[in-house]
């Protein structure tokens, strides 16, 4: 009876090692998809900048060849008249944002460098983060798994002293 009660006992640890078996593998699963998800949307991100930046620089220089062919100063630096304050002098404007369209253009083409460049680095770091999750599961289900087996040998050599005893 003693030995019924601790096959049982077995047999409950074999089932729950099953299940958290069954879990760790569907977390794996799952962090593998989420993973190949986010890649793909890495992949297309970067596609959709790299394919934006020729066109902005076919935009910058149709832009310049017109500004120089019609003697159009590029600047287009348009000095608003001083506005109604007690500062002294000119006011000449935000220097950043004289610089007219090309200019704007210009620095849509390189912030889409750097975020191409940021974005790389990201999923670099998003890949690394994943692969150390995985291994850690990948471990985490080796030793279920090597308890699973452990307990199944425990319980093979339990019914086989019980049938020796029967």
């Amino acid at each position: 009876k003693r030995m019924e009660n601790d096959k049982g006992e077995l047999e409950k640890r074999v089932s729950t090692l099953e299940e958290s078996i069954k879990t760790t593998e569907e977390d794996i699963k799952e962090m593998k998809k989420m993973r190949k998800e986010e890649y793909e949307a890495f992949k297309q991100a970067l596609k959709d900048d790299e394919a934006a930046i020729p066109i902005l620089q076919e935009a910058i220089d149709a832009l310049k060849q017109f500004y120089n062919q019609n003697k159009i100063p590029l600047e287009l630096a348009q000095r608003d008249p001083r506005p109604n304050t007690n500062f002294q002098g000119d006011y000449t404007g935000s220097a950043s944002s004289s610089r007219g369209a090309v200019g704007m253009m210009e620095m849509i083409k390189t912030d889409l460098e750097k975020e191409m460049k940021v974005a790389k680095e990201e999923d670099a770091e998003a890949e690394k983060a994943y692969l150390k999750d995985r291994n850690n599961a990948q471990e985490t289900l080796e030793a279920q798994e090597e308890a699973k087996d452990n307990a199944e040998r425990e319980m093979a050599a339990m019914e086989e002293e019980f049938a020796k005893l029967e």
